[in-house]
């Protein structure tokens, strides 16, 4: 008696591994791999990790004007000028600091965040944020490193219960 995993693809030799837990080796990585089970059916925790974390990270990109990679397109002379009429915040993406603390403060009444059995879901119910995604100027873009954090967040509560 033993668990199996198999790989399987078409035209490619398939990886098979047994893993026999009468044994004592096998009794470890059976239990293991039981934990490991129990924690994937609910990555709640780790999704608060990975959400806590990407706040933080969507924070920075408006602290530093957008992106890593290019920031945000600046504004027009006329908006600028518009923005300084009406006493409002003059930076990229800040006009009134709504859609900011939206997407980085988990209180705000227009923050959204869910836990799917995709993965998780932070967005904004701030109606022009879509405006903004679809026209060219996204209020964020999850970097590289970032999704890198969120990957080894998930990995270590996986393996090791740890967030």
């Amino acid at each position: 008696g033993g668990s199996q995993w198999g790989c399987y693809r078409a035209g490619v030799a398939s990886v098979r591994i047994v893993i026999d837990v009468n044994d004592a080796g096998g009794l470890a990585v059976g239990a293991r791999l039981k934990a490991i089970g129990g924690r994937a059916g609910s990555l709640r925790p780790a999704a608060d990790s990975v959400h806590a974390m990407l706040m933080r990270a969507i924070d920075y990109q408006y602290g530093r004007g957008g992106p890593a990679v290019g920031g945000w397109k600046p504004d027009a002379p006329s908006t600028v000028a518009r923005k300084r009429r009406l006493g409002l915040d003059t930076r990229v993406m800040h006009e009134t600091g709504r859609l900011r603390a939206s997407l980085t403060n988990k209180n705000h009444a227009d923050h959204v965040f869910r836990v799917t059995s995709q993965g998780l879901v932070i967005s904004t119910a701030v109606s022009y944020a879509k405006h903004l995604q679809d026209g060219g100027r996204p209020p964020v873009i999850v970097s590289q490193t970032a999704a890198a954090k969120a990957a080894a967040i998930i990995r270590s509560y996986l393996l090791d219960g740890t967030t």
